[in-house]
Order: C-alpha cells, then sequence, then structure tokens
C-alpha cells in the first residue's frame, strides 16, 4: 500500500511539474523514473536559447493544440545543451534541434537532427504513440542480469510483437532494438542449449521477414528445415507462413499454415489468424 501511495505521489507531482511548464520537464531524471510509471515513451528535444530553428519550432510545432494533444502519448522534456552538457554528450548532440525518442530506461528509438515542421512532428508522434508496458517490463527484469540470455532474448520479443502491428518509423526503431536484444542474447546463450540459439537466429529471421525480405528469409529457412529442432517448429512454420502470406502466394501460406495448425501452437496461431483476417 505505501508502495502505490508513494507511486501515485511521484506521479502526481510530474503531472504537476508538465502542466506548469507547458507539457515538458526539464529533469531527465524525472522524465525517465515518469516513463516507467506510466509506460510511455520519452519525447526529448535538445535546445538552446541562441537556437532559431528551436525557437520556430516552439512556435510554429509545439506550441499547437493538436501536437500537445499528441504529445499526451510521451513523456516530453525539454533539454538547454548549455545547462546539460554531459547529457548532450552521451547521446551525441552536435547540432539543434535534436530530437530523440527513448524507452524508459533512456536507450534510443529514434534520433532526428534539424528542424521538423508539423506535418512531420504530426507523423512522427502518431507513429510512436505506443503503450511500452511489455518492453518496460521486460527492461526492468534485465537490469537485474544484463549478462542473461533469456531476459535479453524477452526484450527483443516484446520490441518485435511492438513491431508486428507498427508501421513506418516506430516499426523500424523496434525492430532495431530487437535485433540488438536478440544478438545481445546470442551471446550469453549457453553451450548446451543449441536449441535456444537456433531459436534467436529464427526470431531474427522473422525480423528481416517483417522488414520487407521475406525473400532471403524463405531461402535461408528451406536450407535449414531440415536441421530446425522439434520446439522450434512452430516458429519456423509462423515465419513461413509470414513470408508466403505477404508475397500473396496463398498455397503455400495455406500449406505452412496446416502444417503450424498441427502443431497447435496458439501463440504463432493467434497471430496467422490477424494476418488472414487483417487481410480480407
Amino acid at each position: 500500500m505505501k508502495k502505490i501511495l508513494c507511486l501515485l505521489l511521484i506521479v502526481g507531482s510530474f503531472s504537476t511539474s508538465l502542466k506548469a511548464s507547458t507539457n515538458w520537464l526539464t529533469s531527465f531524471d524525472d522524465a525517465k523514473k515518469m516513463s516507467q510509471a506510466l509506460n510511455k515513451p520519452i519525447l526529448v528535444d535538445f535546445w538552446a536559447f541562441w537556437c532559431g530553428p528551436c525557437k520556430e519550432m516552439d512556435q510554429n510545432v509545439w506550441s499547437k493544440e493538436d501536437i500537445k494533444s499528441l504529445m499526451d502519448n510521451f513523456v516530453p522534456v525539454k533539454i538547454d545543451i548549455d545547462a546539460n552538457v554531459g547529457l548532450a554528450r552521451t547521446y551525441n548532440v552536435r547540432a539543434i534541434p535534436h530530437i530523440l525518442i527513448l524507452d524508459g530506461w533512456g536507450n534510443i528509438l529514434y534520433t532526428s537532427v534539424g528542424y521538423k515542421d508539423k506535418k512531420e512532428i504530426t507523423a512522427l508522434l502518431e507513429s510512436f504513440s505506443v503503450n511500452m508496458a511489455a518492453v518496460h517490463q521486460g527492461l526492468a527484469i534485465l537490469e537485474k542480469d544484463k549478462e542473461n540470455a533469456y531476459s535479453n532474448v524477452r526484450v527483443a520479443q516484446k520490441f518485435q510483437d511492438g513491431a508486428f502491428i507498427l508501421k513506418g518509423e516506430s516499426k523500424k526503431a523496434f525492430l532495431r532494438s530487437s535485433n540488438s536484444y536478440f544478438k545481445e542474447g546470442l551471446k550469453f546463450v549457453p553451450k548446451d542449449k543449441p536449441a535456444l540459439k537456433e531459436k534467436v537466429e529464427l526470431f531474427m529471421a522473422l525480423n528481416k521477414a517483417y522488414g520487407g525480405s521475406c525473400k532471403s528469409v524463405l531461402k535461408g529457412l528451406h536450407k535449414a528445415l531440415p536441421k530446425i529442432d522439434a520446439s522450434n517448429k512452430s516458429l519456423y512454420y509462423y515465419i513461413e507462413f509470414y513470408c508466403y502470406h505477404t508475397q500473396k502466394d496463398e498455397t503455400k501460406a495455406t500449406e505452412s499454415y496446416s502444417k503450424l495448425a498441427e502443431l497447435n501452437s496458439n501463440t504463432y496461431l493467434k497471430k496467422a489468424n490477424y494476418l488472414i483476417k487483417k487481410s480480407e
């Protein structure tokens, strides 16, 4: 009960701070805490008082009511580079305005340098208006043991699941993050767990398929089929189904779906059924 009350007090104080500063926080540490509490991505605007384009964005973009409404899906924080030299250096900020979208632990999802007009910011904010709860849950576990294969793979899967339904810049960002954690997870896979290593490699192939490279993914899959571990067959046939479905080869997609159904994998069948329904 005390923990819940403490969290409510923290969120309440952050909310007051946001309103007082016209939607913007000024503390990066507070922004991370709030992001983790509310499961919203962090929107960072690196700026300076002497920056002309920054002032133009304040006047022509950030101050607009429809933009402010979209910003409700984020934890927005303005960082004065002259007052936060170390933080600017951490994120390699060499020109402003410099816009970042981060997860609650401060990891980069998207970065952009230079003036962006209202149309561009609208598209960006719409794309990244994402509930980060699943990703943040995985990151909280990973924080306790960053050299754990399963923890890294868990975070990678959460980003992958997000990419499955996202579009545009956010889809690209989630796939990049997913691949990064899969690669990190591979470093710590025990040598006596070849099926886990294979599963991670299949997940990375799925990311490649989600990114639009189904032709090369299928080529690699079919070479690997004779060696696929039984525990990974459902993932294999889901990837195969996804690629054939994406390529509109419904005959082969139906064959892959049938094999997937025989394995009775609810997780991948749900995704396959979602794709089928979406295309109807």
